[in-house]
């Protein structure tokens, strides 16, 4: 149980701009765990507003693609050896960031529409969201934030184009 609330308080720290992907284990099966929880939170918000196309699809693609992505950018700056750790810190963070997201869908399906207040508070996640993808990518790159952030963008522009596509 150390193992995995060390993990937590790294993953914690992230989400603050207070640690790296460096902090968290390289551990294998702490990435499986967190790729678990984090496609799982991914089924249950489906099932709370249902998207259209086939949701298992979806995700499988978008998991594919960001290891993919996390992959070849450790690989084009030489950085490899930190690939179990930087999509431990990315699944990771995207699970505990999609915690509160799941509370907004359910405030959302209760009403059948989005107030302004939710509307805000789900921005305000997915800006933290981009914030944090940012920090993550540039501790594990070694680059500027700026750098991170951008990277950020450009792989939230992937994996939503690639979703959405097939969606359709």
């Amino acid at each position: 149980m150390p193992f995995l609330v060390e993990n937590l308080r790294a993953l914690l720290r992230i989400l603050v701009f207070r640690a790296s992907p460096a902090e968290l284990s390289a551990s294998r099966n702490l990435l499986i765990l967190l790729i678990a929880g984090s496609v799982g939170i991914g089924y249950l918000a489906a099932g709370i507003l249902p998207q259209p196309g086939p949701v298992e699809l979806q995700l499988l693609a978008a998991m594919i693609v960001t290891l993919g992505l996390v992959y070849l950018a450790l690989y084009w700056r030489g950085l490899l050896p930190r690939f179990n750790q930087t999509a431990s810190a990315v699944f990771g963070t995207d699970l505990l960031l999609s915690l509160p997201m799941l509370l907004i869908q359910l405030q959302v399906a209760a009403v059948d529409e989005a107030g302004a207040g939710l509307l805000l508070a789900a921005l305000t996640l997915w800006v933290w969201r981009l914030a944090v993808l940012g920090h993550v990518f540039a501790e594990a790159m070694d680059v500027r934030r700026s750098l991170g952030v951008l990277a950020a963008v450009v792989y939230m522009i992937i994996v939503l184009q690639i979703v959405s596509a097939l969606a359709q």
